[in-house]
């Protein structure tokens, strides 16, 4: 009675097909004479055993879905197996466990071109089962399958070992030797072209995401050992540009270091010239350099500056030529010449990315937000076209031209409502947010109040992907706004009290 549960997630998910699932039923359950560990009756107890109807379930899944499977049973053998701390801890039951979970309740997909988003689904759903202390199986939910293994120094080791995998993105699969043997055999990281290299090979198309470079928060040196193991030639390129990120934000922060100094007029000057060299060489892209100098401008009261470079940095990435790297198109990026150039040179011509943040680097309206950017990183990742028209707003509104301020909190919200072209999906809950931000400064609170609640109903749909932190900025915000809201309405009646009918 107890697998009762799972006949009918299966039935209302329809995977499998309701043969398979009549045959299951029928096929029953079996008993095996395992105790658990923890028990005092270990010899003499039985468990449930429902391995015929995991046959049926494996026999049952599409090629991408047994892909997946055999994937991760790859990294368990070939990577935690091999490891003297992790060995042990995990098995090839938890594997199939969690393939089954995300097949019915993950949204994404099971085809060829959703392969990595589905392996990356798995890992953040084992991570969480990690941090939760809890594997709940697939036949009776209530049956923690961690009880007793992952607990203590364990989980913590564990969950150590595997986030710093995750973090390192999709170069994970160099560090399988099977993988390894098959994506250097194939020739497809010994050649010239650039664009043909992602073209050809999904396993390193989004090695550049800025969540996979900053996920270590400036110290890349892990990271680093990953690619110089890999031992893939063109791998090797990417860690001058992995250092860009890293010098990149350095010098950024050496300028923040600046804001309030005491100095000569002349020094300030020319420490001033030199880091905004440093940063603007050190761009990993074609905006960001330029809006981390925007920033500066802003925090030292440099309105007339900030608007200047911010409308270069906008017609920038409103260019035809510039590609949002989460919009990467290969045969675009051959056909400007990005294959004539090396990786660093390419990607800072023709490509922009979202600008991460955190507190020390981030301006007052949003450091809030700055400081909750989630369990898995230490930035807070903004859409460079929302962070620049959000300054313009904060320029605009500070010198006292209200029409302008509200022609660029117009911009953010027509792109988030019409054209999401310079949005990447993981940053839609935070430009809500900075939108409500706005609306708040400025005075439409009624609007700010709606904006707010977008941002919660966006983080609302997904709660694995470690928003916990901005969630509650948000509530705080939108409590804050509501309050005030209510205060208002209470003057106004108080000076103009509804006359009662005697």
């Amino acid at each position: 009675m107890e697998a009762v549960g799972c006949v009918q997630r299966l039935l209302r998910r329809r995977w499998p097909s309701d043969d398979v699932i009549k045959n299951m039923v029928s096929d029953g359950c079996l008993f095996v004479p395992i105790g658990c560990k923890m028990s005092p009756y270990e010899d003499i107890e039985w468990r449930m055993s429902f391995s015929l109807a995991e046959k049926r379930l494996v026999r049952f899944m599409n090629h991408t879905q047994f892909l997946t499977y055999g994937l991760l049973k790859l990294f368990l053998k070939e990577v935690v197996e091999e490891n003297d701390e992790t060995r042990g801890l995990l098995c090839s039951y938890f594997m199939k466990t969690l393939v089954f979970w995300e097949i019915i309740e993950s949204d994404t997909p099971w085809r060829p071109s959703c392969f990595l988003h589905n392996v990356w689904n798995c890992f953040r759903r084992l991570l969480s089962w990690i941090g939760n202390e809890y594997c709940p199986n697939f036949f009776i939910p209530e049956n923690n399958m961690f009880c007793g293994k992952i607990h203590g120094r364990s989980k913590q080791t564990l969950l150590s070992f595997l986030c710093r995998y995750y973090r390192a993105g999709r170069l994970i699969f160099t560090e399988i030797p099977s993988m390894r043997r098959v994506i250097d055999g194939q020739g497809l990281l010994r050649r010239k072209s650039v664009s043909n290299v992602f073209r050809r090979s999904s396993v390193i198309q989004r090695l550049y995401s800025p969540k996979t470079i900053l996920a270590h928060g400036g110290s890349l040196t892990e990271f680093y050992d990953v690619l110089d193991s890999s031992q893939l030639p063109i791998i090797k390129e990417y860690i001058d540009y992995l250092r860009l990120h890293e010098l990149n934000l350095s010098c950024f922060k050496m300028l923040c270091c600046q804001i309030g100094k005491a100095c000569h007029n002349r020094t300030k000057y020319l420490i001033e010239k030199s880091l905004f060299r440093l940063v603007r060489a050190s761009s990993p892209d074609c905006a960001r350099g330029k809006i981390f100098i925007a920033l500066y401008f802003y925090r030292c009261k440099r309105y007339a500056n900030c608007i200047s470079l911010l409308h270069k940095v906008i017609k920038t990435l409103e260019d035809v030529d510039t590609m949002y790297k989460w919009q990467f198109d290969t045969d675009k990026y051959s056909s400007l010449g990005g294959d004539e150039l090396s990786i660093s040179e390419g990607m800072c011509k023709f490509t922009a990315s979202n600008v991460p943040l955190e507190s020390e680097t981030c301006i007052p309206e949003i450091s809030d937000e700055c400081n909750s950017p989630g369990y898995l990183f230490i930035y807070q990742f903004i859409s460079p076209w929302v962070l620049s028209h959000f300054l313009l707003f904060l320029c605009h509104f500070w010198k006292g031209d209200l029409t302008q301020a509200r022609v660029h909190l117009g911009d953010i919200r027509n792109c988030l409502q019409n054209c999401r072209h310079h949005i990447s999906f993981d940053t839609y809950p935070l430009s809500w947010q900075i939108l409500g931000i706005g609306q708040d400064i400025i005075g439409d609170f009624q609007n700010a109040l709606m904006s707010y609640s977008e941002c919660e109903r966006i983080l609302g749909l997904d709660q694995r992907k470690g928003y916990n932190d901005l969630l509650e900025v948000n509530k705080k915000r939108s409590s804050r706004l509501m309050s005030l809201l209510s205060s208002q309405r209470r003057r106004r009646h108080r000076r103009h009290p509804r006359t009662q009918k005697i």
